[in-house]
């Protein structure tokens, strides 16, 4: 019987050779198996396996049910396409884009997809209770002014009580009695402040709350 013809281990015939081959043929069907040997398992420079494999039947056996590349499976390919996640990295994994995003939005957890807001994030939109220093002001003064005095006279009623030399006049000293002397109110009024500053409580133009940087990207 001629010798079989084989490249791969499935080509090969379990039942070859049957006993009726002459001696002669025995290094040819050893030489066909080294051959398919080497094709089936080439290693890295494709002459064949240069190494002992190391790894035992149950660990190989882990490899059931892949249905590509290792590497690229664990690179992301088991994500559909256009899936888009975050990444604390600092550039996009193979198979990934980066996704260019507003930079100046904060995470926020809801129930749908959406943008919001309107404040810039560096800038508290509440602020908590807090004070203030001030310095440097004065207040403004109300300008000259007088008070009138009102009192009672038992005598001339055209002699005037008046409070800008602190006692009444009269004619003849003690010609006139007068009951208790009152100034009159001013009523309510305000002054102005002028010159103040006001301190910054933050001790800086903005309050940025400490944040994680990361990346947007979607599955290529």
């Amino acid at each position: 019987m001629a010798v079989e013809s084989a490249s791969t281990i499935n080509d090969l015939n379990a039942n070859w050779p049957d006993g009726t081959e002459t001696v002669t043929q025995g290094d040819d069907h050893l030489r066909l198996i080294k051959a398919v040997l080497k094709t089936i398992f080439p290693g890295a420079l494709g002459t064949g396996f240069s190494k002992p494999i190391t790894a035992t039947e149950d660990e190989i056996n882990f490899l059931q049910g892949l249905t590509g590349n290792v590497q690229a499976q664990l690179n992301g390919n088991n994500f559909a396409a256009g899936t888009t996640i975050l990444f604390y990295q600092a550039a996009p994994p193979l198979g990934w884009t980066l996704v260019n995003m507003d930079a100046t939005r904060m995470l926020v957890a809801v129930n749908a997809y959406t943008l919001g807001g309107t404040h810039d994030p560096t800038i508290m939109a509440v602020v908590p209770a807090h004070t203030h220093t001030a310095s440097g002001g004065s207040i403004s003064s109300a300008g000259d002014h007088t008070h009138g005095v009102v009192g009672a006279d038992t005598g001339n009623a055209a002699v005037a009580w008046t409070s800008s030399v602190g006692t009444y006049l009269g004619p003849t000293a003690g010609m006139w009695s007068a009951g208790t002397l009152v100034t009159t109110s001013a009523g309510g009024h305000t002054h102005d402040i002028i010159g103040l500053t006001i301190g910054n409580n933050a001790g800086g133009s903005n309050w940025t709350p400490k944040y994680l940087g990361v990346i947007v990207c979607q599955k290529s």
